[in-house]
């Protein structure tokens, strides 16, 4: 019986065929022409960084040509499911240690886009806009086919779903933004998830907007279009360990808050909108407060300035990381200072009505 070893040199390779030819127990075999159709081979397939064989039997089932040379489509007979998922958690484990360039695509061309959705109409309805504008328009089922396709070659933008079969939104965030390649890379979630808390753990793993489902074609696409240009004048990419960016329309400010004083961060928050201004906080205290926006009057006092930036509901946030070495002029715990705020909108309110 005739052997062929097929070598994996990277993980991002064994990645691709592992999404396009091995889950369905099919395999290009370069070399397998010499073999007659219909006859078995013996196949070792290694794997790259632990050099770990593993056999199989193949019938080969039709010879052609293939970018990687003169070889047959062989169909693997005696591959198991176990077998299958072991291969899969080998590649999810080592996936976010891949490395590879960063390459920025130049902003006039047309966008490659990558949707990630498990659902044929969604699917559709988020390609729909982009198509018509004459980009590139690519497709995955779940997070795990994303990543391969991404490593393969990487995107302008993705829009995934959150809520998917085997590696979901979450998993692949997270294997993104932990990827020297793909750091840089938008992500939206185009998803059905209300909860603030939801959103904000979104923001905190690094992802760049949020869509609700149902959503308009266009406004995804001026979204994407607006975020690949953010990150094209952006020098470094965005480290989600020392940076929160997200948008005060789908979390407020407060909440971001609670988060910072929970994990006892330090730093400071810029907020950019109708509102702008910064506010300082260190290991559960909020310090100082500066508003930037001097147009309708600038707030009297530093808690004045601090309630102004918790009131806003639009606009961006960006909490950066650092040692908030600045004095402490607002002398007040992040709790106190928000009990202190929803008690002031509260009488505000009331005073209204």
């Amino acid at each position: 019986m005739n052997e062929y070893e097929i070598r994996f040199s990277t993980i991002p390779e064994l990645a691709e065929v592992f999404t396009t030819e091995l889950v369905q127990r099919r395999l290009f075999v370069v070399g397998a022409d010499q073999v007659l159709e219909g006859e078995e081979i013996s196949l070792r397939l290694v794997l790259p960084e632990t050099q770990s064989v593993l056999s199989a039997l193949g019938l080969v089932l039709e010879h052609r040509s293939d970018p990687r040379g003169r070889g047959a489509d062989v169909v693997l007979i005696d591959v198991r499911d176990d077998t299958l998922a072991l291969i899969e958690q080998f590649i999810t484990e080592r996936l976010d240690a891949s490395q590879g360039e960063v390459e920025l695509a130049p902003a006039a061309r047309k966008l490659d886009v990558l949707i990630v959705e498990d659902d044929p109409i969604f699917q559709e309805q988020a390609a729909l806009a982009f198509r018509r504008a004459g980009d590139q328009v690519r497709f995955a089922r779940d997070g795990f086919e994303a990543l391969a396709s991404a490593l393969r070659a990487r995107p302008d933008v993705i829009l995934s779903d959150v809520n998917m079969p085997r590696m979901d939104g979450w998993q692949l965030l997270r294997m993104i933004r932990g990827n020297p390649k793909l750091a840089t890379v938008p992500v939206v979630f185009t998803t059905n998830l209300a909860s603030e808390r939801d959103r904000l753990r979104g923001y905190q793993l690094g992802v760049d907007d949020f869509v609700a489902k149902p959503f308009r074609p266009i406004e995804l696409r001026t979204r994407a279009e607006r975020l690949v240009h953010r990150r094209h004048t952006i020098a470094a990419p965005t480290d989600s360990r020392t940076t929160i960016r997200g948008d005060l329309s789908q979390v407020t400010l407060p909440s971001v808050l609670s988060l910072l004083e929970l994990e006892q961060r330090s730093g400071a928050i810029e907020v950019n909108g109708p509102v702008r201004g910064v506010l300082w906080v260190a290991r559960g205290r909020a310090l100082r407060c500066r508003m930037s926006d001097r147009r309708n009057g600038t707030p009297s006092t530093p808690m004045q300035s601090a309630f102004a930036l918790l009131s806003a509901r639009s606009g961006e946030f960006v909490f950066t990381a650092n040692d908030a070495e600045v004095d402490d002029e607002l002398s007040t715990s992040i709790t106190a200072l928000l009990m202190e705020h929803a008690r002031v909108s509260d009488e505000s309110d009331r005073d209204a009505d």
